[in-house]
């Protein structure tokens, strides 16, 4: 399963947003995905997102057991 995901970074949290990436990418790898590609595309226009990540999981019961994860709410929380 590849997922697409499109991320907006506050200005002046880069350092936090980098900080999340590695650990939501630990919880990743815990169920099996991976981040195969993150492409930063700052300053491409006004409404374009910071970052696009290429989400890899082995299938459907991976990314589904990634989003019922406890620590994935806890983390968006930071």
């Amino acid at each position: 399963m590849v997922r697409i995901v499109s991320l907006w970074i506050h200005p002046g949290q880069e350092a936090a947003f980098a900080a999340f990436e590695r650990e939501a990418a630990t919880i990743m790898a815990s169920h099996g995905g991976r981040i195969d590609h993150a492409i930063r595309i700052r300053g491409e226009g006004e409404n374009s997102p910071d970052e696009v990540h290429i989400v890899v999981f082995p299938d459907d019961s991976a990314f589904e057991s990634y989003q019922a994860d406890p620590r994935i709410p806890q983390l968006a929380q930071r």
